[in-house]
């Protein structure tokens, strides 16, 4: 029989046979494509495991630097508030700027008067408040003021500590100028210094005090000797110190500035 009477005869079962064969080819593409996908996918899985695992060990490594920063800024937040001026500021600031003038002033009459009043009952000779001048005046920065603040607050402290220690006779108060040195490492803020020289007549005893006090107490202040000698009243027992006592913050930086008597603001360091 010839391969036209064959097709002619057996057409349709020939289509059918053609037809399945198409289908299982296109059936074993796909089959063949899955497979494919799935070993991407496989081997996908055991990349992103290598790469957890990878990441698990840095962590191991890195977490004990991670834990160490976090003591460490934990230390720093700590210390800031044992030693910073602003962080402890039994004087009060006023709200309103446009209430600074007067404020400070009734804020300066009250330490000063308190002091005074205790000073007197023990015998501790002091000089009259008009002669303690933080260079205040109307025109000044809003700044400048809470500057003044916390000088204020310096000089609470260490008439505070004069009649803890049993000072015999403070001769001379002179808050000087806010002082500022860059920090290393650190561009957002600068070290501040808050000074208040003070030439006062005392036991020797009673200078170590003011080391001791403002060194273990929560109110800290830095205590410079700027000049120590014995006293002519009684030098076997006196002495004669000129101490600068100097409150520390951190602030915003700032730029040297002079005020009326050149006591504002200050540079120091590099």
């Amino acid at each position: 029989m010839s391969t036209k009477a064959l097709w002619a005869k057996h057409r349709r079962f020939i289509m059918q046979v053609f037809g399945g064969l198409a289908a299982f080819l296109v059936l074993l593409s796909i089959a063949q494509g899955c497979a494919d996908i799935d070993d991407d996918a496989q081997l996908l899985s055991r990349r992103a495991a290598a790469i957890e695992l990878q990441l698990r060990t840095l962590d191991t490594v890195y977490s004990p630097a991670k834990q160490e920063r976090a003591v460490l800024g934990d230390r720093e937040q700590s210390l800031l508030g044992a030693l910073a001026l602003s962080a402890k500021v039994a004087v009060e600031i006023a709200a309103d700027e446009e209430k600074y003038t007067t404020h400070f002033h009734e804020q300066k009459e009250k330490v000063y008067s308190s002091f005074a009043d205790r000073a007197n009952r023990v015998g501790l000779a002091h000089p009259p408040q008009k002669e303690v001048s933080f260079d205040e005046h109307a025109d000044l920065t809003p700044q400048e003021w809470k500057d003044r603040y916390l000088q204020l607050e310096v000089l609470r402290r260490v008439l505070d500590a004069a009649i803890e220690q049993r000072v015999r006779k403070i001769e001379r108060i002179a808050p000087g100028a806010v002082e500022f040195e860059k920090v290393p490492g650190v561009t957002d803020r600068v070290l501040l210094r808050y000074p208040v020289t003070v030439e006062l007549r005392a036991t020797f005893q009673s200078v170590l005090g003011f080391f001791d006090g403002f060194q273990k107490d929560k109110e800290f202040l830095s205590v410079e000797i700027a000049s120590l000698k014995p006293a002519e009243e009684d030098p076997a027992a006196l002495v004669d110190a000129t101490i600068v006592f100097v409150g520390i913050d951190l602030g915003a930086p700032r730029e040297s500035k002079s005020g009326r008597d050149g006591r504002s603001t200050r540079r120091i360091g590099r």
